[in-house]
């Protein structure tokens, strides 16, 4: 999913993202990351937040730890993909899993991009 495909000028404070993050430092640090550039971010720490966040806040980006309590980065990106209310929500996993079978894990559950910890 191109994310600027029809927005030539997407402005960053159109782009709600939901992140989810169970460290609050990292959370710390996703919010300075982001917030610098005007991007709207509201953090939870668990998936199942998450889900219930998403009727509401209507993100455009859903970024994910992929280890979390309640529920793995991997379920809620499925359960994402898998609800046609929600299917088109771009999802990034965040993961700081170093073994290459977890790349192919997120990209099994749908989603549409990763990123690596340290960011």
């Amino acid at each position: 999913m191109d994310m600027n495909a029809g927005n030539a000028a997407l402005n960053p404070r159109d782009v709600r993202i939901l992140a989810v993050e169970d460290s609050p430092t990292q959370s710390e640090l996703l919010r300075h990351a982001l917030g610098q550039y005007d991007y709207k971010v509201l953090i939870v720490n668990n998936c199942k937040k998450a889900l219930e966040a998403i009727p509401s806040y209507n993100p455009k980006i859903v970024l994910s730890d992929i280890v979390t309590p309640l529920m793995t980065g991997y379920e809620l990106c499925r359960q994402i993909k898998s609800d046609k209310d929600m299917a088109g929500i771009y999802v990034i996993l965040i993961t700081s899993l170093v073994n290459p079978d977890d790349v192919i894990k997120c990209l099994e559950s749908g989603a549409d991009s990763f990123v690596a910890k340290p960011y």
